[in-house]
């Protein structure tokens, strides 16, 4: 709208430049699409991870504390990143610092 506000009337613009800034959106939509595919490509990535942690002995740093145990569930956050239930407390995905096999009765070290 912009555009037709300040456009001279004696001075329309060609056909050509018309399909130049088109074809710049276009190309402008494209990469956008492209971004949240990716951005999408990464949660499902996160995702599968968080999922392979399942019964695995994982050790996280959560508020400067280190935290050893067994990953029991699996959730999201509000904002859709994957936390893991670990012991009693629910560790970000991000803290996970080492991962390993579980032992049998083994428990959560704080």
């Amino acid at each position: 709208m912009a555009e037709l506000q300040h456009q001279d009337p004696t001075n329309p613009a060609t056909p050509a430049s018309i399909a130049q800034q088109t074809a710049e959106l276009s190309q402008m939509e494209a990469s956008m699409s492209l971004t949240d595919a990716i951005k999408t490509q990464g949660r499902y990535a996160e995702d599968s991870a968080a999922t392979g942690l399942l019964g695995k002995q994982v050790t996280a740093t959560v508020t400067g504390n280190e935290l050893t145990g067994t990953v029991s569930e699996i959730s999201l956050s509000a904002a859709g990143t994957p936390l893991l239930k670990v012991g009693q407390v629910t560790v970000p995905l991000s803290a996970v610092t080492t991962v390993g096999i579980a032992t049998a009765g083994q428990t959560t070290t704080a």
